[in-house]
């Protein structure tokens, strides 16, 4: 009988793909409510990561803290009756030693220290939001108010500081990179709808030049890839992505001007051909925000 079980890339991609076609607004596409807060486990206090970060995204609590079923008893409470468990994703390491695989039982880094190979196994376990238990206490997160069109202070560091820049030129009515010249034109602060969607995009247009042979050097930078191809969509989804982490980091609303039905309609066309690519696309961007971030 044929073993239809699905991996974790297939369930994660059939849940955006679901979120897409439902008319869910994609993450970027509304603010994130817990301003300068990405969405993090309640006990640890880390941040979500990578794909974790974007599937978290797409809901509407205002709250960014979540916490296992097990964590929501042994802080007092539990999940509200009927609430859906939300999935988050990590990294298994399987070892081995001259092709036996090392006993799961032994400690970590003894396995680390005499393996000579290891394959990683992407996993996943469930949270809930604090919002959907009862008898948790977590802390408030105060949304603030943005002035439209004004300078924004923390996004206007993390483009100063951002090492190994490209050029940047200012005008005009289209936001691009061009890998030829190393360059990002964006149209000036005034011309956008408000000071979210300007540094929402200007984010957008310098995770594509994180992918410049002189920074992280991506494919599907320096090549020409045709709109709706698979090396066209991945890089925009990576753009999407990492623009999507910084507005994290920063607390702005993000709307970015590449959230078209045809944008969409294309990345659902190639999720569904290559269950990967989500999970390996937010991986990049990851790498992309943390060389913006300096980090």
């Amino acid at each position: 009988m044929k073993n239809t079980k699905k991996n974790v890339y297939e369930i994660v991609t059939e849940q955006v793909i679901e979120k897409i076609e439902s008319g869910q607004l994609a993450p970027w596409q509304k603010p994130w409510k817990s301003v300068g807060h990405r969405p993090a486990n309640l006990i640890t206090k880390k941040p979500y990561k990578g794909i974790n970060a974007f599937l978290l995204a797409f809901n509407d609590y205002e709250s960014p803290y979540y916490l296992t079923y097990k964590q929501a008893k042994e802080k007092g409470g539990n999940v509200k009756k009927g609430e859906k468990a939300n999935l988050v994703t990590y990294w298994q390491f399987l070892y081995f030693k001259n092709d036996k695989p090392l006993p799961s039982k032994m400690p970590q880094a003894e396995k680390e220290r005499i393996a000579d190979k290891k394959i990683p196994l992407l996993k996943y376990y469930n949270v809930f939001n604090v919002e959907q238990c009862e008898g948790v206490e977590y802390p408030t997160i105060k949304a603030c108010d943005l002035n439209e069109n004004e300078k924004l202070a923390n996004c206007e560091s993390i483009i100063e500081a951002m090492p190994n820049k490209p050029g940047l030129t200012f005008g005009g009515g289209r936001a691009f990179y061009r890998p030829a010249t190393d360059n990002v034109t964006m149209p000036k602060l005034e011309t956008f709808d408000g000071s979210s969607e300007y540094y929402s995009t200007f984010f957008h247009e310098l995770a594509h030049s994180t992918g410049h042979s002189s920074r992280l050097n991506r494919q599907g930078i320096e090549e020409i890839a045709a709109f709706g191809d698979a090396v066209y969509s991945k890089e925009e989804l990576i753009a999407e992505f990492t623009a999507c982490f910084l507005c994290g980091e920063t607390g702005i609303l993000q709307r970015t001007v590449e959230n078209s039905s045809a944008y969409l309609k294309s990345w659902l066309k190639v999720l569904k051909s290559d269950s990967k690519m989500l999970v390996t696309a937010a991986s990049q961007a990851e790498k992309a925000a943390n060389y913006i971030l300096n980090k």
